[in-house]
């Protein structure tokens, strides 16, 4: 496995070194266990300059990588981002969580809905829920213009009627 200060888990974190130690964050604090110290600065060492979160940077004294196509890395992952602002409410990291929460706010697409890296490709419902999640739980309103996220979300269900009975 591999060994990174205060990362949780023994795995390579190249594609999930954020989200898995949010989730980890996440989980102690549900059961009522605090943090270790050295686990709350890896992740926040990890949130980039404009308050989002790449899934991994291996080098948090430089910028957040860009993205790369072929090895689908780096760029800021809304998933990352979303599971971090959720994790640092929970720790009382409240301005990173927030400004994590306003970056996510700005990459909704105009169908409404968030794609898994900013400005790769379209939005899908994965991720969608997971920023809706933390939005709500940071108490952040995403747009509403052109859509909603939950009219992106509503317009992917199998057979849907209009809600108004339609």
């Amino acid at each position: 496995g591999t060994s990174v200060p205060g990362l949780y888990g023994v795995s390579d974190p190249t594609y999930d070194g954020v989200y898995r130690q949010s989730l980890a964050i996440l989980g102690l604090h549900t059961a009522g266990i605090a943090p270790r110290p050295e686990a709350i600065a890896f992740l926040e060492r990890q949130q980039c300059a404009d308050g989002g979160f790449s899934s991994y940077n291996p080098d948090p004294s430089k910028p957040c990588p860009a993205f790369d196509a072929g090895t689908f890395t780096g760029g800021e992952d809304t998933n990352a981002t979303a599971a971090a602002v959720q994790a640092l409410l929970a720790i009382g990291e409240t301005s990173a969580a927030k400004k994590a929460a306003t970056w996510l706010v700005a990459q909704q697409n105009a169908d409404g809905g968030w794609e898994y890296t900013a400005g790769q490709g379209g939005s899908d419902p994965n991720s969608t829920g997971l920023v809706l999640m933390a939005l709500s739980a940071a108490g952040v309103t995403p747009k509403d213009s052109p859509k909603s996220g939950l009219d992106y979300v509503a317009s992917l269900q199998a057979g849907r009627a209009d809600f108004a009975g339609t």
